[in-house]
C-alpha cells in the first residue's frame, strides 16, 4: 500500500533539525521535471511513461544528493551519509530511510525500483503544493487513465522556458545552483531537450555542448550528481532497444 508520500511500506519520519532552504521560488528537482515535461494542454506528459518514472526517480535521488543526505561512490552504489534528517520533505526522508534500510543496492536498481512509485509520489508532492490537480478516468474497457492539470498554466510554461534558456545559453546556471544542474542533466536524458529547444533549432547544439559542459563540470564537483546521470541515460537506453510486448 502507498503511505503518505506514495511510495511502498511506511517509515519511520522524525523532522529535521533544520529545513533545506532551496533557492528563493524554486521547486525540488522531480517537481520541477514533472512540470517540464507536462503538456498542460492534454494533461499528459511528454515523455514515454516508463522513461518519465526514471527520470523522476532520478530527480528523488538527485534531492538527497543535493542536500547531503546520500552520495553516488565510485561503484555506483548509493551511500547514505549520514544526512537523513537533511532531506528536503517527507517523499525525501522516506526515500533516505529506504536507503539507509536497505544499503547494498546500486543506482540501476534504485532508479527502477523507485520509478515504480515516482509519478505517484511527485504527483501527490505537487498536489500538496496547489501547483496540480490529478484527474483519474475509468474506461469500461481498459486500464484507468490520468490527466495531471495544472492549478496555473504560467507556472508550467515558466519550468519550461527558464529550462530552454539555460540550454541555449540565454540565461546563466550558477554553480551552485546543484538543482537546476541536475534537472539539465536529467531532461537530456529522457530525450526533452529537441522539445525545449524546438523554437531554436539553430540553438540545438548549443543545447547538447550546454549539457555536455554542466556534465564535464559535475564530474569534478559533484561526481554523485554525474554518476546519477549517466546511470539514467544507459536506463533510458536499454529502456528505448527493449522490444514492446
Amino acid at each position: 500500500m502507498l503511505d503518505q508520500t506514495g511510495f511502498v511500506g511506511r517509515v519511520s519520519i522524525h523532522p529535521p533539525p533544520a529545513a533545506y532552504t532551496r533557492r528563493a521560488g524554486e521547486l525540488a528537482v522531480a517537481d520541477d521535471l514533472f512540470l517540464v515535461a507536462l503538456d498542460d494542454r492534454t494533461g499528459h506528459h511528454l515523455a514515454d511513461p516508463g522513461l518519465l518514472a526514471l527520470g523522476l526517480a532520478a530527480g528523488l535521488l538527485a534531492e538527497l544528493v543535493n542536500v547531503g543526505a546520500v552520495i553516488v561512490d565510485g561503484n555506483d552504489h548509493v551511500v547514505p551519509t549520514g544526512g537523513l534528517l537533511a532531506a528536503a520533505d517527507d517523499t525525501g526522508r522516506v526515500v533516505a530511510s529506504l536507503v539507509i534500510r536497505e544499503r547494498a543496492h546500486d543506482l540501476p536498481t534504485w532508479l527502477s525500483y523507485l520509478a515504480r512509485d515516482a509519478v505517484k509520489a511527485v504527483a501527490r508532492r505537487l498536489r500538496s503544493q496547489g501547483l496540480v490537480t490529478v484527474h483519474r478516468h475509468r474506461r469500461l474497457i481498459g486500464s484507468a487513465t490520468t490527466r495531471y492539470e495544472a492549478t496555473n498554466a504560467n507556472t508550467v510554461a515558466y519550468r519550461a522556458v527558464r529550462l530552454t534558456a539555460m540550454l541555449t545559453a540565454h540565461a546563466h546556471v550558477p554553480g551552485d545552483d546543484v538543482d537546476a544542474r541536475a534537472l539539465l542533466m536529467i531532461a537530456h536524458a529522457l530525450g526533452l531537450t529537441p522539445h525545449l529547444t524546438r523554437d531554436f533549432r539553430d540553438h540545438h547544439e548549443r543545447a547538447r555542448d550546454r549539457v555536455d559542459q554542466i556534465h564535464l563540470e559535475a564530474l569534478i564537483t559533484q561526481p554523485s550528481l554525474h554518476r546519477l546521470a549517466v546511470a539514467l541515460g544507459r536506463l533510458v537506453g536499454a529502456h528505448a532497444t527493449a522490444p514492446r510486448r
